[in-house]
């Protein structure tokens, strides 16, 4: 374990590569975020059809 906790604590002291873990990180989550956003739908309101509309 003490291992783990000293490779963390090297990666985090280089600036460069602390912003490469952080960015790293953040995409997945804007990602999550901006595809929630896109179909949000609060109140109801939309019809979705898989094939055609009748």
């Amino acid at each position: 374990m003490r291992g783990y906790i000293d490779e963390w604590r090297a990666i985090l002291s280089d600036k460069k590569m602390s912003i490469g873990i952080l960015g790293i990180m953040v995409i997945p989550v804007l990602y999550g975020a901006l595809l929630l956003w896109a179909f949000w739908d609060i109140r109801g309101d939309r019809e979705f059809a898989c094939c055609d509309r009748e």
